[in-house]
């Protein structure tokens, strides 16, 4: 299916909201207050919470922005749709909208960046679920007889429009997954020696490092105290008694592993084997 965008999606939902908003104005003498007030908090909580999700994404970082916005655009939905009811609604609207602005965004904020599309997705079928779930409720109020009272017929547009949204392409560029470059680094252990014995690399490229044992002793290789976003073991067993990056080979074989470096500086990198650093086997990493 061909990418639809963000900004389409948050349009075609404004305008949902809108057109309920629009109806329940329309209609509003036939609508009792207490169904005035499921409607407002109804739309405004789904709303918010949708919104304020996609504004803790995109803002990622800046959580105040992000809810604050989140928070305003709920509340003017709550306040738009409890308008044609009176001031009760409207305060129970506002509050409402306010409340899924907030979680919204936090949720936006705290999302893992690869659950961000699922989520999105589901967020989107709650709020539209809500606005098809509310006409059928203002129908029912005015007594227009549509199919909204048959309960197969909504169960059935209710998932095709999940499996419709679910098949839709990305939303989000993920600034967070980007191709990022790759380094290759290969360190030759002797017997005794580090080859090179000073390693440069930049923060936040892939690193795959490499090492290759050409003497006959078994030898390893730690760098210690390295902040790493990522790490994939090559061949080595990693448990949380040591969170270093450790490397293990013996005479004649390799190893590799790859991880990406988080912050900047110079860490050393040595043998742990007895004795074996106290006879030369050690050097510098440096992250730039």
């Amino acid at each position: 299916m061909e990418q639809i965008s963000l900004h389409m999606l948050l349009t075609f939902t404004f305008l949902g909201v809108l057109f309920v908003i629009t109806i329940q104005i329309k209609y509003r003498e036939f609508i009792p207050q207490m169904t005035s007030m499921v409607i407002a908090m109804a739309l405004s909580m789904s709303f918010g919470l949708f919104i304020g999700y996609i504004s803790g994404v995109l803002f990622s970082g800046d959580l105040f922005f992000s809810t604050i916005l989140g928070m305003i655009l709920g509340m003017i939905t709550g306040f738009l749709s409890g308008l044609p009811s009176g001031l009760l609604t409207v305060i129970e609207g506002m509050f409402s909208g306010i409340m899924g602005g907030m979680m919204g965004a936090m949720l936006g904020e705290m999302i893992n960046p690869r659950d961000q599309e699922l989520l999105l997705k589901i967020l989107f079928f709650m709020c539209f679920s809500t606005i098809l779930l509310l006409l059928g409720l203002i129908q029912a109020q005015i007594n227009m007889k549509k199919n909204f009272n048959n309960l197969l017929f909504t169960m059935v547009l209710y998932g095709f429009v999940f499996l419709s949204v679910h098949s839709l392409s990305p939303f989000f560029s993920n600034p967070s997954s980007p191709s990022l470059e790759e380094k290759e680094i290969v360190v030759e252990a002797g017997e005794f020696t580090f080859t090179p014995g000073d390693v440069s690399i930049e923060a936040g490229e892939v690193v795959n490092l490499s090492l290759v044992n050409t003497g006959k002793l078994e030898h390893d290789l730690e760098i210690i105290n390295l902040p790493a976003k990522e790490m994939t073991a090559g061949g080595h067993s990693h448990d949380n008694a040591n969170p270093n990056i450790h490397l293990h080979t013996n005479g004649g074989e390799s190893q590799t592993v790859s991880f990406i470096a988080a912050e900047s500086g110079t860490y050393q990198f040595i043998c742990t084997l007895p004795g074996h650093k106290e006879a030369g086997m050690f050097g510098t990493f440096k992250v730039i």
